[in-house]
This record gives C-alpha cells, sequence and structure tokens, in this order.
C-alpha cells in the first residue's frame, strides 16, 4: 500500500514569462512593438507594447515595463505597465501598484494596490 505525503504549493510569481499555470501562453518580449490588433485564444504577457486593441480569453498579464496603446478585453487580468485605453474584463483584474491606466475600466471583480493609478470611470 502506498501512501502520499501533502506537499505544500509554491506561490506564483507573476513576473515569470510562463507563470500562466497551464503551459500555453504568448510572450511579447521587452523591445518588441505591434502595430495592429492582436487576438490570442491563450495567456498572455505583454512586456512590450502594442498599440491595437488586444483580446485575450484567458490571462492577460501587461508586465512593469509593457505597454497598450489600445482597448484590452480578457478573461482576467493583472495589470502592472501602462495601458491607455478601456479595459474590459470577465473576472478578476489586479491593478498592481506600478500599474497606470487611462480609460474606463468594466470588470467582474478589481483588486487595486496601493500605488496603482488609473483615470477614467
Amino acid at each position: 500500500m502506498a501512501t502520499a505525503k501533502a506537499t505544500k504549493e509554491q506561490p506564483r510569481t507573476l513576473t515569470a514569462p510562463n507563470s500562466f499555470g497551464d503551459g500555453k501562453n504568448c510572450v511579447i518580449s521587452s523591445g518588441t512593438k505591434i502595430e495592429g490588433n492582436f487576438h490570442s485564444k491563450e495567456s498572455i504577457r505583454l512586456d512590450g507594447t502594442v498599440h491595437g486593441d488586444l483580446h485575450c480569453e484567458k490571462k492577460m498579464i501587461v508586465g512593469p515595463q509593457g505597454r497598450l496603446e489600445g482597448n484590452l478585453k480578457a478573461q482576467d487580468a493583472v495589470i502592472m505597465g501602462h495601458v491607455d485605453g478601456d479595459l474590459e474584463v470577465m473576472g478578476l483584474l489586479t491593478l498592481e501598484s506600478s500599474a497606470l491606466v487611462i480609460g474606463n475600466i468594466n470588470t467582474g471583480r478589481i483588486q487595486v494596490l496601493e500605488g496603482a493609478r488609473y483615470e477614467g470611470r
């Protein structure tokens, strides 16, 4: 008879590019610039710049150096960088302390950490 020993799950960090949990993701690296609308069925981490609307069917992470100049639609989102556009997040939106959002926010739930800045409604 085999016995299983319970282990404590290690917390995940949002700063690692592959921290989405399911192994399927899209990373827009620092120094990368995308002009135009962007759509992904998988999770996205943005450390570069996107000029256009971004639609993510899973989790969207805008890293501290990430910049989106356009509207964002996602299931869940963590914003650490700059977003200049409207946010539509069905689930949980987290604005980290380094976040700057200029635009309207429509979300199911929101978590705003001290220091996060946003202008809109």
